[in-house]
């Protein structure tokens, strides 16, 4: 078996487990991730974004 990819994922709303909270101490994320084989050629990428809760500094 093998995964061959995603076709147009979009999640228009954000998706939630349980009870969530936004507001002043949450910010979106995006982070890019990338799979290399051993050749270091790219064979996936897909870019996230997620809702975190703020750390205070």
């Amino acid at each position: 078996m093998a995964n061959l990819g995603y076709d147009r994922l979009v999640m228009p709303q954000p998706v939630f487990i349980g009870p969530s909270k936004s507001g002043p101490g949450t910010g979106v994320v995006t982070v890019t991730h990338r799979a290399r084989n051993r050749r270091n050629e790219e064979v996936c990428s897909c870019l996230r974004m997620a809702l975190l809760r703020k750390r205070a500094v």
